[in-house]
């Protein structure tokens, strides 16, 4: 049950089997052997061989950082989340859903390199359960997916301090730049919008452009009037409850008036309707 050496280890004994030994360092316990705590032996301490284990049948497990403090480093609870602190504060937690983070939830890559966070979705068995955030040593932050390939293809980028970027299946379509945004595609780019959605300008919304199904409008439908230019020239007027002007190089040429229509200058036609008698000039 005993054995003690001069000078050296004392080892205790269970049924021949050696449990405990004394050492210069301490006291050594061997694999698998238990260091058992609680009037009902609850909780287990040991090392099977191949991991170190502390087993708990009763109540909840705490790690504490700071004792004294009372700050709790990892809470292990029975059948349920386990959450770890930091300097007493909760920090992480799981939960039937998965997991929760209190405050920031830092990635950090390599030095010199970037960083992705993954997300899988279904039991990864395909491309498109993968989605990933990335940021490179750019400063320029990526969402991507993996659809047809292996490789990332990005959906929108955001470039430090510059545009933000979208992308139709790994070509970029749109960005914004420093006076608005615009389409990078040439002839191929193009602003879809469906019958009656209303393309609208003005604090006031006070311009729209839509198609119904059957026609199309530019309604101008708040301040002012609605004028159109060739450059700077003006080259149609419609004056709200009024006229509409038409124009020749930034000269109104002709006009609608309450009685008919006003020609300013020569009117050169191919042919005339009437007998004229009532044309003045």
């Amino acid at each position: 049950n005993l054995s003690a050496t001069g000078n050296g280890a004392t080892k205790l004994y269970y049924d021949n089997v050696e449990k405990l030994t004394t050492t210069a360092a301490g006291t050594k316990l061997g694999d698998g052997v238990k260091a058992q705590f609680g009037t009902g032996a609850d909780c287990d301490i040991y090392h099977s061989g191949s991991h170190m284990l502390i087993e708990n049948d009763v109540g909840n497990t705490y790690i504490y950082g700071n004792r004294t403090a009372g700050d709790q480093g990892v809470t292990i609870h029975r059948d349920g989340a386990v959450n770890l602190y930091h300097d007493g504060s909760k920090k992480f937690e799981t939960s039937t859903e998965g997991t929760k983070a209190y405050g920031n939830l830092r990635v950090s890559g390599a030095e010199g390199s970037g960083v992705s966070v993954i997300i899988q979705a279904d039991e990864g068995d395909d491309y498109a359960d993968f989605s990933r955030l990335r940021k490179e040593t750019d400063g320029s932050f990526a969402i991507q997916n993996i659809a047809n390939s292996s490789s990332w293809e990005t959906n929108l980028k955001c470039n430090n301090d510059g545009a933000v970027e979208l992308f139709y299946d790994g070509t970029k379509m749109l960005e914004t730049y420093s006076n608005g945004v615009k389409l990078n595609q040439g002839a191929n780019s193009h602003l879809w919008l469906s019958d009656n959605s209303e393309f609208r300008c003005g604090t006031g919304n006070d311009l729209k452009i839509y198609h119904d199904g059957s026609n199309s409008y530019i309604k101008d439908a708040g301040t002012g009037n609605l004028i159109i230019r060739n450059g700077n020239d003006d080259a149609i007027i419609c004056n709200t409850d009024g006229s509409v002007d038409l124009f020749h190089d930034n000269v109104k040429k002709a006009e609608t008036v309450s009685g008919g229509f006003t020609v300013s200058g020569t009117c050169t036609a191919t042919a005339f309707a009437g007998d004229g008698s009532n044309l003045s000039g």
